[in-house]
């Protein structure tokens, strides 16, 4: 049946049939763990919390050499911004492949990212191999056509000379 949906893309579709090309990033995409992002915001978040407990203790450095506090009061404030940025993408990625799985009829409940990305890999892949197979098959129907018609003249040629 992958044979026949790639003739048919082929025939009816030729501007999809590439569509592997649009698709480069998947790849990347199924090697992200969402479990693994969440944990590692969380640990960020943890982190810049305890750095924060931190320097609450560094209000009035210990002497004037001492610029723990001072520089990371600044380093904390850059980091705090960049992590809501962080955190922000995060959701938003979420939403997208929410939407995104929703829109390929499969449950964003039951169903995680690398799962989802690996059935489209999975899915590429069998269609290239199709195309591939109908293109062998074609081959293959032609030189038998070459051959019958090559036969068809020498039969031809042997009753000419009779």
């Amino acid at each position: 049946s992958s044979g026949i949906n790639a003739e048919y893309g082929e025939t009816k579709h030729p501007q999809w049939v590439n569509f592997k090309d649009d698709l480069k990033s998947v790849e990347k995409a199924r090697r992200v763990s969402d479990d693994q992002l969440s944990k590692q915001l969380r640990g960020m978040k943890k982190s810049l919390g305890n750095l924060k407990k931190e320097l609450e203790f560094h209000k009035t450095p210990e002497n004037l050499d001492d610029q723990f506090g001072t520089r990371m009061s600044a380093f904390l404030e850059v980091a705090n911004d960049q992590y809501s940025k962080l955190e922000t993408a995060y959701q938003s990625m979420g939403k997208y492949v929410t939407e995104l799985i929703t829109y390929y009829g499969e449950d964003p409940k039951k169903t995680n990212i690398e799962d989802f990305f690996s059935d489209i890999i999975t899915f590429c892949n069998d269609f290239e191999t199709a195309r591939a197979e109908n293109t062998k098959i074609k081959e293959a129907k032609k030189r038998e056509e070459k051959q019958k018609e090559m036969k068809e003249m020498e039969k031809k040629k042997k009753k000419k000379k009779k």
